[in-house]
């Protein structure tokens, strides 16, 4: 009997990537199932053991890929409110300029 263990639908290709490799590297076998008209890809484990392992290791998987996804949100974030701020003083510093250059 075939155990499924991650349904590749809305996985972006990195993250896959990055379960297949946490697999392998854990030494799971698995293999894919290709998208069809009725059903979705996927990756299988052949025993319940192997789907017991492999659910732990994709589980871990899926706790930090959203921890570093929040990690590059939050600094990408940062970056933009850097260059939104630069942006204003730069709009300040132009209109300051052209008020002074009225007035002499």
């Amino acid at each position: 009997m075939s155990y499924k263990v991650f349904d590749l639908k809305n996985i972006s290709t990195e993250e896959e990537r990055y379960v297949k490799k946490q697999l392998r590297m854990h030494r799971i076998k698995f293999y894919e199932s290709p998208e069809g008209r009725l059903s979705h890809p996927a990756i299988w484990v052949k025993t319940a053991q192997q789907e017991y392992k492999a659910k732990k290791v994709i589980e871990k998987c899926q706790k930090k890929w959203e921890k570093n996804i929040k990690k590059e949100l939050t600094s990408s974030s940062s970056i933009s409110n850097k260059k939104l701020k630069l942006l204003i003083l730069l709009v300040a510093i132009v209109i300051i300029l052209a008020v002074l250059s009225q007035m002499i």
